[in-house]
C-alpha cells in the first residue's frame, strides 16, 4: 500500500520508470531495451475519460515480441515505449463522476489496453482511458488479470 497525502490520495513520485525500446534486434536477446525517467502527471492534466493506474502487472505477447524482433528494416523506425496492456491500482482519477459511472475508483483494481499517448505498460504508471479499462472483482488477484 501507498503512504496517503493529506487529501487521502496516494503520494506520488516525481519520476516513474519506463522501458524503452532503443532497437530492434533479429531476436529479443539482439534488441536494445532501457530504462528511462518520465516526469509524474500532474492531477490537472488527466482528461475527464481517463485514470492513472500503478502497473502491478503486464504481460508478454506476440505483438510485443513482434515489436522487438524485425528480420527486415522498418524505415522511419524510432525508440518507443513497449507493452500493450496490464493490470494494477487506480491512484488518480480525471473526472469522479465519469469513472464512478464506469465502476472505478481511486484504490480500485483495473485491467487496461489501449494507451494514449505512445506509453507502453511496461511502466510503474499508466494513464489509461476509461473505454479500455475495465473494473477487476475484489476475489481476482491484480497479478492474475
Amino acid at each position: 500500500k501507498m503512504p496517503e497525502e493529506d487529501d487521502g490520495l496516494p503520494n506520488l513520485p516525481p519520476t516513474y520508470k519506463r522501458l524503452m525500446l532503443m532497437q530492434q534486434g533479429l531476436s529479443v536477446e539482439d534488441a536494445k531495451i532501457e530504462i528511462m525517467q518520465v516526469d509524474m502527471v500532474q492531477d490537472d492534466s488527466l482528461k475527464m475519460d481517463e485514470v492513472l493506474i500503478k502497473v502491478v502487472a503486464a504481460p508478454v505477447n506476440p505483438s510485443d515480441y513482434g515489436a522487438w524482433t524485425s528480420a527486415e528494416k522498418i524505415e522511419n523506425w524510432r525508440p518507443r515505449p513497449i507493452g500493450n496492456e496490464g493490470s494494477g491500482i487506480v491512484v488518480r482519477v480525471g473526472s469522479s463522476m465519469a469513472s464512478a459511472m464506469a465502476g472505478i475508483s481511486v484504490g480500485s483494481k483495473v485491467g487496461f489496453t489501449g494507451l494514449r499517448n505512445h506509453q507502453g505498460a511496461y511502466s510503474e504508471y499508466v494513464i489509461a482511458p476509461l473505454a479500455t479499462t475495465f473494473y477487476m472483482e475484489e476475489n481476482v488477484p491484480v497479478e492474475d488479470a
